[in-house]
């Protein structure tokens, strides 16, 4: 009953958070994407955080190369690339008649810039600096160049107009996926200051464009308008005009998708029922590779000057009592992963018990699974100084001081809501209050990346598909990435060997080590892998899906039907 009022609760509170997005005129030649709105910092590949960037940008900047289906890296940008044989040297080849929407051609000088860029000191010192600079560090050179040690970024080399080399500072034979960043046009931005460049207007309004779109109109918070390119150089579009229109709130966007607004959504497995009945609508799933967690704030600084383990360590500031890391197996032992599962994913969905879980040849055995225990959860927290008053509903320490409230975070919807309540009633019932704060889409990052806050719901990503995947968030120097602060020096070089081995089985033996220090340290709460789902107007044909998400992977080849 309890928890059906707070959802009633929910329904009024959602009132005051909820704005859907402004109406937008669709034509017969046009396919309307929803998606939530954006948390980057900037409508620029450099800051790319969300699933509407990554819809939009590799159909109008895209990057050397991108993923398929099943988020196996192909090319993009690039039409050929040659691994040398210590895998530390990647070249790239670009098409001969690839040119810019403007008629310049395309050129290895702008894959050079562009990387140098998003490393540039001027940048890295803005208050939100460029996203997944993981992918970046890999290059040799990279950190002298952002420190300002050194003028250009050694390891990446014009080899001629169409070629372009990077040297990695170790082997790593995913770089590959890691080559994704969308390249910009030199001509336009290179004579610009790093310094000023943020405020150029094509950081927020990139209209040059490489790809097979151009970018005609865009609105933050509401929509990207994107037309074919009838001058595209390789592959040309099936249709000519695509909107991604942005929401506010998943319930908006699921309610537009009922009222036939949009065409083409990605639908939480908790609502697919909504739409396997609704007349025009096909409802596409598959087994999905992101995570869906409960992020710890561990309170170490997000970027710290010069990162090393050393510097990470020596600002860490700690956020009592979830800096114990009993507390964090407490919390895990009572949750019941089990009941969330079946309430917020409709029971599609694999329990994950670190953010290293595939794919199979992974050996992930040995873990911690954490099944629902509050006699366990309360042992925990007894021996971490925290036992339940006389009352029974309070967690004091021995100083009769009570346990602090936490603040749940996440972006406004009803799924996150319900998830909200779970966690509310788990904690509650070992005395720990639980506050559920929600947020808009836009405002989410800028709240995970203050203070206040304990636990964070995040989902996505695609981190079952290599467990290297799991360095981007989890490395001590990730900068923004690893928004939870989470930092161990052992972990770090585990995931270095593991990125530079190729035999599967040592990979495998190193990758379930650094899963076990992640399933006993629990920077995370990890619940589970849920499916993706997408609805889909039956006008549209062609479309698959992304095990990934990114539902836009394939979309020249779709067709109005």
């Amino acid at each position: 009953m309890l928890r059906v009022l707070k959802r009633i609760f929910y329904t009024t509170l959602m009132a005051t958070l909820v704005f859907a997005a402004a109406p937008i005129s669709a034509r017969e030649d046009t396919v309307v994407i929803g998606a939530p709105t954006t948390t980057a910092f900037r409508n620029n590949p450099l800051w790319a955080t969300s699933s509407a960037d990554f819809y939009v940008f590799p159909l109008i900047l895209p990057g050397l190369t991108w993923f398929d289906d099943q988020m196996n890296p192909v090319l993009a940008l690039a039409e050929d690339v040659a691994i040398s044989d210590d895998g530390l040297t990647y070249t790239f080849t670009l098409p001969e008649n690839a040119t810019w929407s403007d008629g310049e051609p395309i050129t290895a000088a702008d894959v050079k810039f562009t990387w140098e860029l998003k490393s540039h000191p001027a940048l890295l010192a803005l208050p939100q600096p460029p996203a997944g600079r993981g992918d970046i560090t890999l290059v040799a050179g990279v950190e002298a160049y952002s420190s300002g040690q050194a003028d250009e970024i050694s390891g990446i080399q014009v080899i001629d107009d169409r070629t372009v080399s990077f040297t990695l500072n170790a082997p790593n034979f995913l770089f590959l996926g890691n080559a994704t960043l969308g390249i910009l046009p030199k001509h336009i931005l290179g004579d610009v200051d790093p310094a000023e460049i943020v405020n150029h207007p094509y950081m927020e309004m990139p209209n040059v464009t490489s790809g097979p779109y151009m970018l005609t109109e865009y609105e933050r918070d509401n929509f990207w308008r994107l037309e074919a390119r009838a001058d595209y150089w390789g592959k040309p579009a099936n249709i000519t005009h695509v909107i991604v229109r942005a929401f506010a709130d998943n319930q908006a966007q699921m309610a537009a998708m009922e009222a036939g607004e949009i065409d083409v959504t990605a639908v939480p497995v908790a609502e697919v029922e909504r739409f396997e009945n609704l007349d025009g609508v096909n409802v596409v799933s598959r087994s999905g590779l992101g995570y869906y967690v409960l992020h710890f704030n561990l309170s170490a600084p997000r970027v710290v000057e010069n990162c090393s383990a050393e510097t990470a360590a020596e600002a860490y500031t700690g956020r009592a009592p979830l800096d114990d890391v009993r507390v964090r197996q407490a919390i895990s032992f009572a949750i019941d992963r089990e009941e969330i599962i079946d309430v917020i994913a409709n029971g599609q969905g694999t329990r994950i018990f670190s953010s290293i879980f595939g794919p199979d040849w992974l050996d992930n055995s040995g873990l911690e699974a954490y099944d629902y225990d509050r006699e366990r959860a309360l042992e925990l927290l007894a021996e971490a100084g925290w036992t339940l008053n006389e009352k029974g509903d309070r967690l004091v320490n021995d100083n009769g001081e009570p346990f602090r409230q936490l603040v749940y975070v996440a972006q406004a919807g009803q799924e996150s809501f319900d998830l909200g309540i779970l966690v509310q009633d788990y904690l509650g019932a070992v005395g720990i209050p639980v506050e559920i704060r929600l947020t808009t889409s836009s405002n989410f990052l800028p709240t995970v990346f203050g203070e206040e806050w304990d636990l964070a719901r995040n989902v996505g990503g695609t981190l079952g598909r290599d467990p290297s995947e799991s360095a981007r968030f989890y490395r001590t120097c990730a900068g923004w990435a690893n928004a939870i602060g989470y930092s161990n020096p052992a972990w770090d070089e585990l995931m270095s060997r593991g990125a530079a081995t190729t035999d599967l089985t040592e990979r495998a033996a190193i990758y379930n080590e650094a899963s076990r220090i992640l399933n006993t340290e629990l920077p995370s709460l990890f619940l589970m892998a849920p499916n993706v789902a997408w609805a889909v107007s039956d006008r549209i044909q062609g479309f698959t899906g992304s095990a990934g998400g990114y539902i836009t992977w394939n979309l020249t080849s779709w067709m109005i039907g």
